[in-house]
């Protein structure tokens, strides 16, 4: 059986935007996949990488047959879903797709359903967002759907966390991110609790600035950011523009996905504060990788009573859980899932 993928090129970038998709198309090829279409390039300019695409879905288009297996990372490249359709997925092959966003929670609508109802098995981010597929998009609800449980984060390098001495003192908790698309930072008030918010990235304000409860350390890259926050306390995973639960469009999101900012804590080795409304709270209580509050106003007070056991044992967790992301376990575990499904003419997978 001929197996492929569809390599994605994209605009150079400093930030971890298009490290899931790199990364899961390192498992592919791990796995005898091989790209059907043009090499991955990186460039300076948009415009150049989204031709060099478009080109790329015509050519694969093209080369693959009937009876072939292809996987795709949905919804891919904004604007192309529909073409990858039309070239690819009516040539009937077996399709595995990998959803990074389903735009439809975010925002409202979609690029492209077609692809979701046309698969043969999908691999989706929680619970949550599997419920929500064959609820919403019957025809893919009818196919086998893998929760994929985290997203991992593949390093080359094995990075070894660095100690942390608390709960005997002050918390350091690191918000990583697009500072300009968390408005909540603004109104966070830790004063005299022993807890900081160390923020690192871009789009910080004013009012951010100003806040005692935050200390800002600028900006890096997403391996240096590692080694940057990993003797810290804990990783916080929060959205929108309240302390009183995740708001807005990005918000509500969290109800169904598995946010990146989550595995770069992780793959640090530092434990995470989520909000108790995420799709990703059931991983993180089965696995005793941290606490989930209702209200960030809860952290000074649920940290306080943490004994030194109880914090060592999340650590040791999270160092674990670290590990299995470096070395891509949970894209690979889907994607077994996946093969074994499609390979078995859609036997039930134990």
């Amino acid at each position: 059986m001929n197996k492929y993928y569809i390599a994605i090129s994209y605009k150079a970038a400093c930030d971890a935007s298009v490290k899931p998709t790199t990364d899961f198309e390192a498992v592919l090829r791990r796995n005898g996949f091989k790209n059907i279409g043009l090499p991955a390039i990186k460039s300076r300019y948009f415009i150049v990488t989204k031709y060099w695409n478009i080109l790329s879905y015509i050519i694969s288009g093209l080369r693959i047959k009937k009876g072939d297996t292809v996987a795709i990372q949905y919804p891919g490249i904004i604007g192309l879903s529909d073409l990858l359709f039309k070239q690819v997925v009516k040539k009937s092959p077996k399709t595995v797709i990998l959803i990074h966003d389903l735009e439809k929670l975010r925002h409202g609508f979609d690029y492209c359903h077609n692809l979701l109802e046309n698969a043969d098995a999908i691999i989706a981010h929680t619970d949550n967002m599997h419920q929500w597929i064959e609820s919403n998009i019957p025809a893919a609800g009818e196919r086998k759907i893998i929760d994929l449980g985290i997203f991992d984060y593949a390093l080359d390098n094995k990075l070894e966390p660095k100690p942390s001495d608390s709960p005997h003192g002050s918390f350091n908790i690191v918000f990583a991110g697009n500072l300009a698309k968390a408005p909540f930072l603004e109104k966070i008030d830790f004063s005299d609790t022993g807890v900081k918010i160390m923020t690192f990235g871009n789009g910080i304000s004013k009012r951010m600035k100003e806040n005692k409860s935050l200390d800002y350390r600028g900006t890096c890259s997403p391996e240096q950011l590692l080694d940057r926050i990993s003797g810290y306390d804990f990783g916080l995973v929060w959205d929108g523009d309240s302390i009183d639960g995740c708001s807005g469009a990005f918000g509500n999101y969290l109800r169904y996905n598995s946010p990146y900012k989550m595995s770069s804590y992780l793959c640090a080795g530092l434990p995470v504060i989520l909000w108790s409304k995420m799709g990703m709270r059931k991983f993180a209580e089965e696995n005793n990788i941290g606490i989930c509050v209702d209200s960030l106003a809860e952290i000074p007070e649920r940290l306080a009573a943490l004994t030194g056991e109880e914090y060592a044992a999340m650590r040791n967790a999270a160092a674990e859980t670290g590990h299995r992301l470096r070395d891509s376990y949970y894209s690979q575990l889907a994607l077994d899932k996946a093969m074994e499904f499609i390979n078995n003419d859609y036997a039930q997978v134990k």
